[in-house]
């Protein structure tokens, strides 16, 4: 098996220099420009024409509601003074801006909490003594009022921080640069119970900006990348433990990871600038995965992608494939991959998909909606926000959209607890074949620190009826919102179904 190109580490000579004009000018304009890949819809998607977008999404959260809160810098609105994002609405296609302080936190970390409210750490300073100056600052954002809120100040700053949601609700803090532009090694740990922050003493953990993160099914917290180290957290014992490097044996800049769909504890990654030098290297098309049900859990090469890219994003869909969106072969924005591919967990086969038409890389982010298409937005390679990709989104309708009828959840609770059986109501219910609990997602930087995709059992119940059984472990779905889809016999993906997970209620 291939195991895929490192970039210009294994370029030499003239040879070397037709890898590259080959990768770079055949990968990016001739085959672009082949349709061969594309049979039909129902086997590639199709993308929808780009529109006119207003706010260019650094950060993409998925919101209870079904909504997507989008935000940026502060200074790039004249229409809307202040502003730093907006909401929108993907149902009725409408954005509303609820941004009612001045504050700079782009470049935070986020993730949405157990009750619905958007948690926010860290950010920019405006006006820094350096570049990469972080504030202490947290915020909270309800998406039902639309107002933003002050949190709890972190011990010090964070820019370029990850959260990660723990099995009992509570949020982990990691990494980031502080005020005084140095390394944050403090874990803090916010508990949403009671909007309170502590330190999580004993867990200092040096490490590059946006860890790459998962919460693990015994409760543990792996870290994978950037670097090529692999450590494990265990957050009560409060220690970290070194475990494996990664057979590429180098970091991965702007490379993306994620829990694989269909399996438990394992993790994929992809991509990535193997050196902070981006301008004089080629990203990566190499992927590996590793699983943490074994004692001795290793790297295993997988199948590459079709293409090196640093700077995409990796969205995991209802039906357990993984897109992997944008990216690109240099630095910030040069040199875009406008082919998207699609990873199938199940076959480890990559296929190419339709021609986006923006390029997507540095700053840009894409998520799946409740509906089942992904928006793929963002890039701010032009400062105003008026002519570049950022004034640009596109929408991408997976093969799923177009494999006939699609079921119709016609009536699910809103609030199911760990371990319980739920009865829904469904058109088709006697044809469907996979019901998922997907997680929305809170993406910015490649990092996507929400999404996750948990398989459930089911039996049917007559025609119009099925019994659900939920996940009895927490640290499999952190308690939260979770979009509820079901797939047909045909592959076709219902709408989403937004149910409420939590423990029950004690007497």
């Amino acid at each position: 098996m291939r195991q895929g190109r490192i970039g210009s580490r294994r370029i030499q000579g003239f040879l070397g220099c037709v890898s590259l004009v080959l990768a770079t000018c055949v990968g990016l304009s001739l085959l672009q420009a082949v349709p061969g890949f594309a049979s039909s819809p129902s086997q590639v998607g199709r993308w929808v024409a780009p529109r006119n977008w207003p706010v260019v999404a650094i950060h993409s959260i998925v919101l209870p509601t079904g909504e997507v809160l989008q935000f940026t810098y502060s200074n790039f609105y004249e229409e809307h003074p202040g502003s730093k994002g907006a909401v929108w609405n993907p149902d009725k296609d409408r954005f509303h801006f609820p941004f009612n302080f001045y504050n700079d936190f782009f470049c935070s970390g986020h993730t949405v909490l157990e009750d619905g409210r958007v948690f926010v750490a860290g950010g920019w300073v405006q006006g820094a003594s350096c570049d990469i100056q972080g504030p202490n600052e947290t915020y909270l954002f309800d998406p039902w009022t639309g107002v933003w809120s002050s949190g709890p100040d972190m011990k010090r700053g964070r820019y370029y921080p990850s959260n990660l949601t723990l099995g009992d609700g509570r949020v982990l803090i990691f990494a980031g640069e502080d005020a005084a532009c140095q390394r944050n090694a403090l874990v803090e740990v916010f508990d949403p119970r009671d909007d309170s922050l502590e330190i999580l003493r004993g867990a200092e953990q040096g490490m590059d900006p946006y860890p790459r993160v998962h919460l693990l099914s015994d409760g543990r917290v792996a870290k994978v990348g950037p670097e090529d180290r692999t450590l494990l957290l265990d957050p009560e014992a409060r220690t970290w433990t070194p475990v494996t490097r990664t057979q590429l044996r180098e970091p991965r800049f702007q490379g993306t990871s994620w829990l694989v769909p269909g399996t438990v504890d394992e993790i994929m990654t992809c991509g990535g600038f193997t050196s902070r030098k981006k301008i004089e290297t080629l990203p990566t098309d190499t992927c590996e995965r590793i699983s943490f049900k074994h004692d001795d859990p290793k790297w295993q090469f997988t199948r590459p992608m079709r293409y090196p890219r640093a700077h995409a994003n990796a969205v995991i869909l209802p039906d357990g494939t993984v897109l992997l969106v944008g990216g690109g072969h240099h630095d910030l924005y040069d040199q875009p991959i406008h082919l998207p591919e699609l990873y199938d967990p199940e076959t480890n086969i990559w296929r190419v998909l339709p021609r986006q038409a923006w390029g997507r890389m540095y700053h840009s982010t894409a998520v799946v909606l409740p509906d089942g298409r992904v928006l793929s937005a963002g890039q701010d390679d032009d400062p105003s926000g008026l002519t570049g990709s950022g004034a640009r989104a596109e929408i991408y309708e997976p093969p799923y959209l177009f494999r006939g009828a699609r079921p119709v959840i016609k009536k699910a609770p809103e609030a199911s607890y760990y371990g319980q059986t739920i009865r829904i109501k469904a058109k088709q219910a006697k044809r469907i074949e996979k019901a998922v609990l997907l997680r929305p997602g809170a993406v910015t930087h490649s990092v996507n620190m929400e999404q996750r995709y948990v398989s459930l059992e089911f039996a049917w119940r007559g025609a119009k009826r099925m019994d659900l059984e939920l996940p009895d472990n927490p640290n499999l779905a952190p308690p939260g919102y979770y979009m509820l889809y079901l797939l047909n016999d045909r592959g076709a993906v219902s709408r989403a179904k937004m149910v409420h997970l939590e423990q029950a209620p004690t007497e």
